[in-house]
């Protein structure tokens, strides 16, 4: 047994590839079952990025509108065709693309953090502690969404510093390549492009010497991976195309100490789409800091205070707290999201950890350092919900304590097999109201719009980063009897607006038969919306109930505009 740990330790890799493939085991045992993040997720952007590689739009020029989902968009809507993500959905089946994205995502932060630890940041450790190190970035639960966004700077990192340091140029080069096609600029690249540009500014500025190289390296980087967005910035600065976020507003529902509340929770916890469990390591090295400064070492406990604000003030910044700030003081930074901020907190974490690693070097019990890492990598398992809740539902049959959407529905169904409910739509798309009728489109109530776009119905709704304003001011129409009583989910639609839904009565009083609805029914025939598919039973004489379709996890009520 020894001899086997001995040579796990010796390779940087082995050991955590190993410890990655139990962390990833539910997608391969469980498949189409295991649990799976609906919220940002299946609700959204899994359902797009299948759509648009798979619809023939996939390079389609700008202004093409693209039909099948909120009664045809613009392409240049739905960003840049230069995203890695899109090849994966296009050469395989969608549940067979998100994973292979999961794994490569998984793959990338550990290569990535074990190169930049081995070669510049961790070079007097042992490979067991590179590998624990390792194991705590490239096990974090990343937003599948963003792809290599956050997972591989690291790796990006490293390259820079190859380039700084005159070695293995053409690799780095090919890696700041990866990154550019498989992040999302507009989410978390714009202020990872920031910060290395303020970082290769503080550098030379320190040195007093202009490094060539590295400054053309950076900002034809900036450049290039800018240009991946044409379609977008060509439109702000050039089209006449006005975007939804124009009439975007921060919640005005919520009062200053709501807002401080949020932040505690935001620096307990991080964001959950950039969530880099940063509680984990801090608690655990604390009170080995204080006790160190007890009997002389200051330097941990200096190290420890001095990263943990760092890290503060980053999520401070990355708070909603701080961008409502700003947004009062300019109005026009409602159109960005400066609480995106927070996408930089675990790269901040894994530095953090390692600074501490190096001032804990000349501690005498080595094991220390390795009994808190482990712990941390154990958390990580803990934080996994795919891991955890596929262990729980399948093995122990422990019911999952599932999300709550506040936005629209309960979220009591987390795998791809239930949330698409493919059995459920195939009926309804079998059905002769869909056979030999005009094109059409369908509205949903309490169901993600998202499950209409996997299933191949066109729907007026959807969840959207980027939409033309008249079509949110047309779906305001729609629910203006809902929205101008500023009631409870309105929010979404009337000042956010990315998810552009149908009002969901039941978020008013959840235990009614039934739901009496006073929709625009006349703006819903205007979008050319001819059936309504609900997830309870709605009343109104204007609709027709013509169908109703159930499995284990729900029911869907099919009706037809009058």
């Amino acid at each position: 047994m020894s001899r086997i740990i001995s040579s796990l330790k010796k390779s940087i890799y082995t050991f955590p590839f190993l410890v990655l493939a139990v962390y990833l085991c539910p997608y391969i045992i469980w498949g189409k079952n295991s649990f799976v993040y609906s919220h940002d997720n299946l609700d959204g952007l899994v359902a797009t990025y299948n759509f648009l590689a798979n619809n023939g739009h996939w390079f389609s020029s700008s202004n093409t509108i693209v039909g099948g989902f909120m009664n045809g968009l613009p392409r240049v809507c739905y960003g840049t065709e230069f995203y890695f993500q899109y090849a994966l959905y296009y050469l395989f089946s969608p549940f067979v693309a998100y994973v292979l994205n999961v794994f490569i995502v998984h793959i990338i932060a550990i290569i990535g953090s074990s190169l930049l630890l081995k070669n510049y940041l961790l070079k007097n450790s042992s490979n067991f502690t590179i590998q624990l190190v390792s194991l705590c970035f490239g096990l974090l639960p990343f937003w599948y969404a963003g792809g290599l966004s956050i997972a591989a700077q690291p790796l990006v990192i490293y390259a820079f510093l190859n380039i700084y340091y005159h070695q293995k140029r053409t690799l780095s080069y090919a890696l700041l390549a990866l990154y550019c096609i498989y992040s999302v600029f507009f989410w978390a690249g714009i202020f990872f492009v920031f910060a290395i540009i303020s970082a290769c500014f503080i550098v030379q500025l320190k040195e007093r010497k202009f490094h060539q190289q590295l400054s053309i390296t950076v900002l034809a980087f900036a450049s290039i991976y800018a240009l991946t967005e044409y379609r977008i910035i060509s439109e702000i600065l050039f089209g006449d195309l006005v975007f939804h976020r124009s009439s975007y507003l921060t919640n005005n529902f919520l009062d200053t100490s709501k807002y401080i509340s949020k932040f505690i929770y935001t620096l307990k916890y991080g964001h959950y789409q950039s969530l880099a469990l940063h509680y984990g390591p801090f608690i655990l090295f604390l009170p080995f800091s204080i006790y160190f400064f007890i009997v002389g070492n200051k330097k941990p406990f200096y190290i420890f205070i001095v990263a943990s604000t760092v890290t503060a003030i980053l999520i401070f910044f990355g708070s909603k707290y701080f961008e409502h700030a700003l947004t009062k003081i300019f109005h026009s930074n409602h159109q960005f999201n400066i609480s995106r901020i927070n996408t930089l907190l675990p790269l901040t974490v894994l530095l953090v950890i390692t600074l501490i690693i190096n001032s804990f070097i000349n501690i005498k019990n080595k094991r220390l350092i390795y009994y808190i890492l482990v712990l941390q990598v154990g958390f990580c398992f803990y934080a996994s919900a795919n891991f955890n809740h596929s262990i729980s539902d399948h093995l122990f049959r422990i019911p999952n304590v599932l999300q709550y959407d506040n936005i629209h529905e309960v979220a009591d169904y987390n795998s791809f097999n239930a949330f698409y409910a493919e059995d459920l739509y195939s009926e309804i798309k079998a059905k002769l109201y869909f056979k030999n009728a005009q094109p059409c489109n369908v509205a949903c109530v309490g169901i993600h719009p998202s499950q209409l776009l996997y299933n191949g119905i066109s729907t007026i709704n959807g969840y959207m980063n980027l939409y033309p304003q008249s079509y949110k001011e047309s779906m305001l129409r729609v629910n203006e009897n809902y929205v101008n009583g500023n009631l409870k989910g309105t929010y979404n639609l009337a000042h956010w607006g990315n998810r552009c839904y149908m009002y969901n009565p039941s978020l008013e009083n959840k235990n009614k038969a039934f739901y009496d609805v006073n929709y625009n029914f006349g703006e819903l025939r205007k979008l050319n919306c001819a059936f309504i598919f609900s997830a309870f039973e709605l009343q109104s004489s204007h609709l027709l109930l013509i169908d109703k379709v159930s499995n284990k996890q729900r029911k869907i009520f099919v009706y037809q505009l009058q």
